[in-house]
């Protein structure tokens, strides 16, 4: 019999050498990795954050803002949806904003034509019932201005016209008596 020993340590230590230099390899590669992972996913999310931040910064007065659009990615078409629909808003905001001012003026001035007529108001029985046909009149255009306010208001009901067949005849006779 015949027992031949070698020693491993020698062995043993390269192996140990060669593991730790691969477990930091693998660890610097994971981290360089990461990092340009990190670098990357920032250049793809910076456009998302800049629409998201000029979505925080329009308020209802302030449509005026819009996202710059780079590119014709996906993002790059999101971007402009969304300058597209902040420029929808502001048209329907000015269109509000007008619709206000002509119908606060509208309303006023049949209240200013009462106070003033009102104001003057004479003891003359026939100059009375003269201002008083008048106001009557004009309270009468003021209460079918509200009327139609609130006819215009009801008409975003989505059962606010209900189409139904009519006879074309009785139709435009109809009309002809209201002209």
């Amino acid at each position: 019999m015949l027992i031949i020993t070698q020693s491993t340590d020698q062995a043993m230590s390269a192996l140990q050498c060669t593991t730790l230099a691969m477990g930091w390899v693998g660890l610097a590669g994971l981290i360089l990795t990461c990092g340009i992972a990190w670098l990357v996913a920032e250049q793809i999310f910076k456009p998302i954050r800049q629409v998201q931040q000029v979505a925080q910064e329009i308020s209802t007065k302030n449509l005026t803002e819009h996202v710059p659009v780079n590119g014709k990615d996906d993002i790059a078409a999101v971007a402009t949806t969304f300058n597209y629909m902040l420029d929808r808003l502001q048209a329907i905001d000015d269109t509000q904003q007008r619709f206000i001012d002509d119908a606060g003026h509208e309303l006023r001035t049949p209240i200013t034509i009462v106070r003033g007529h009102l104001e003057l108001l004479s003891d003359d029985p026939a100059e009375r019932a003269a201002t008083l046909r008048l106001v009557d009149s004009e309270l009468a255009r003021m209460g079918r201005i509200v009327s139609c306010l609130l006819v215009l208001a009801r008409s975003k009901q989505p059962n606010f016209v209900n189409p139904a067949e009519a006879e074309l005849v009785e139709l435009m006779l109809d009309i002809e008596a209201k002209v």
